[in-house]
């Protein structure tokens, strides 16, 4: 047993130093900027309204774009809390090896400290997996909706005479987008 615990206090402390190492990454390392391509749809030939919903859809894809980054960095975040929370509960677990309970029958201190990192690692791998999804969700409109801001763009350019109805598909795709 001696030989286990030795072993898990082993992981523990490289869990921990991958944790520091990682995180000093993390920090030292830029923001990842995401540009879907396209700034400055709106053309001096096209009418008044065409050219306030374009830039009303580059707005919003701005919008979406920073709210992927968000939900991405706190993804980021959790993972490195459920990283922290699971070493310290493998470093603690380690520690505590064998011991037997308490006489007076309470739980040690110990087993409580592991049972709420134990909980908090659980937590914030859930909350990870939520942000990842929100991230990819405002990733995928914001270039949804970038694809739809070149096609009327297009649309446009090619029949100057159907501009209303390219323009109910552009606010279409920026309701949706703003949901």
């Amino acid at each position: 047993m001696e030989r286990m615990r030795r072993l898990l206090v082993l992981f523990g402390i490289l869990g921990f130093i991958v944790l520091v190492v990682w995180l000093g990454a993390f920090v030292a390392a830029r923001g990842v900027v995401v540009d879907f391509g396209g700034k400055g749809f709106s053309e001096p030939t096209f009418s008044v309204p065409a050219q306030e919903m374009l830039t009303h859809g580059e707005a919003v894809r701005d919008a979406l774009v920073t709210r992927s980054n968000r939900w991405n960095w706190l993804f980021n975040v959790a993972g490195w809390v459920s990283l922290a929370c699971t070493s310290l509960v493998t470093l603690l677990a380690g520690v505590s090896g064998n011991r037997k309970a308490a006489p007076s029958g309470r739980r040690p201190p110990l087993l409580i400290v592991i049972g709420v990192a134990g909980a908090v690692a659980s937590a914030t791998t859930a909350f990870g997996s939520f942000a990842k999804e929100r991230g990819q969700d405002a990733e995928t409109t914001a270039v949804s909706l970038t694809a739809s801001l070149r096609r009327v763009v297009e649309g446009i350019r090619a029949n100057p005479q159907a501009e209303a109805a390219t323009l109910i598909e552009l606010k279409t795709a920026i309701g949706l987008a703003e949901r």
